[in-house]
């Protein structure tokens, strides 16, 4: 049964389709290209949250 993407709302339709289970609790449905587009803006606000927290100067 086609469900549909969880970051464009299309059907998915293609035979290839990425299922992401956190937990048990949540499932996210994606074609590649949302994943892809998903994964990077992913990584990028890891990184930026690393970039923006206070480092870790020893002995202070």
């Amino acid at each position: 049964m086609a469900k549909p993407c969880s970051c464009c709302g299309e059907i998915i339709s293609t035979a290839t389709e990425y299922e992401l289970d956190f937990s048990g609790t949540l499932t996210i449905l994606f074609h590649p290209r949302c994943y892809a587009i998903w994964n990077e803006e992913r990584k990028r606000m890891t990184d930026e949250r690393r970039r923006d927290r206070p480092s870790q100067a020893s002995g202070a």
